[in-house]
């Protein structure tokens, strides 16, 4: 026991005497004027937003009219059968969604984008709520038939490392978003009876591209690649109906942004004002923040995995895996 008493006093002796470090203070007053100086500099870059709306108007105007949309352009769908024919029930739909049926058919006629048919071919179609329940419903047309029917186009999608790394080069960001992009394209007029489908007022066929058809996508990034090809990689890149640029100063991104507009405008392609924003000294695009800081993951997209509940079992811990 005395030599154990021993070691414990030596080992004691031994050590250093713990010393405080002091805490850093930090400069409030610092920290103050420069959050006050980028609340001004944001202020000023929202004035520039506003302008760029304004001297570009006709870029943020609605879609127009079904014939006033380009023709050298056009939505194609190619059959690997042209002999097979596409026939389903109707799906049923709720009494409390046949107003709103009702409306979005009438939007669509007096647009242009659909007319009655009196195709071979029936697809079905259906009503979906969306995440805000202020607006109407989502129309979803099931072309999964004809889907299998079909002969993939094969342009590609760009990969979104690819765009991730070309954006991190810049300093300032817009991003801009299309309006109802699909109903920007017409489908060609051999065409348009493919895409008839079923409704609970009758038999229609879509003039303007439809969603639900697998090469819509390819379709619509290649037309916007068309446009954009002299510009892409260099100050913008486009994903779907997604539009970003960047830059590394205030003068020079307002001169990209002319660029791209102008581009837009002669495509005849139109965005939307209210999911459009120019100027921005932080930007989330494609799932991932882009600021001074790099590229960052989106917060939206990690807060479900930070918050996820404890596994109490073994199905729970397969479930987050």
């Amino acid at each position: 026991m005395v030599a154990k008493l021993n070691m414990v006093n030596a080992n004691c002796n031994a050590m250093q005497p713990f010393v405080f470090e002091p805490v850093k203070q930090v400069d409030v007053i610092a920290a103050v004027w420069v959050r006050i100086e980028t609340l001004a500099a944001q202020e000023q870059l929202n004035k520039l937003s506003d302008a760029v709306k304004a001297k570009h108007a006709a870029v943020f105007k609605p879609i127009p009219h079904i014939n006033e949309l380009p023709t050298d352009v056009y939505c194609h769908i190619q059959l690997k059968d042209v002999s097979k024919t596409i026939t389903t029930r109707t799906y049923s739909s709720p009494c409390k969604y046949k107003d709103v049926w009702a409306t979005l058919i009438q939007q669509h006629l007096d647009a242009g984008h659909i007319r009655p048919s009196n195709s071979a071919h029936a697809s079905p179609a259906f009503l979906v709520p969306k995440s805000d329940p202020s607006v109407l419903l989502r129309w979803v047309n099931d072309y999964r038939q004809l889907n299998a029917n079909t002969v993939l186009d094969a342009f590609p999608l760009p990969r979104v490392d690819d765009i991730l790394a070309d954006c991190a080069k810049g300093s300032i960001w817009s991003k801009m978003d299309m309006t109802n992009s699909f109903f920007q394209t017409r489908v060609h007029p051999d065409d348009v009876h493919l895409t008839a489908m079923t409704t609970p007022f009758g038999l229609y066929e879509w003039l303007a591209m439809p969603m639900g058809l697998k090469n819509s996508p390819p379709i619509h990034q290649c037309r916007m690649v068309a446009a954009l090809h002299h510009l892409i990689g260099k100050i913008c890149h486009v994903y779907l109906d997604d539009i970003i640029i960047w830059s590394n100063s205030v003068a020079e991104h307002t001169k990209h942004i002319d660029m791209v507009m102008k581009v837009l405008a002669d495509a005849k392609l139109h965005l939307n004002p209210d999911k459009c924003a120019f100027y921005l000294l932080e930007v989330d695009f494609l799932g991932h923040h882009l600021s001074a800081r790099g590229i960052e993951p989106n917060s939206s997209k990690v807060d479900k995995i930070l918050h996820w509940p404890l596994p109490k079992s073994s199905t729970n811990a397969h479930a987050f895996l």
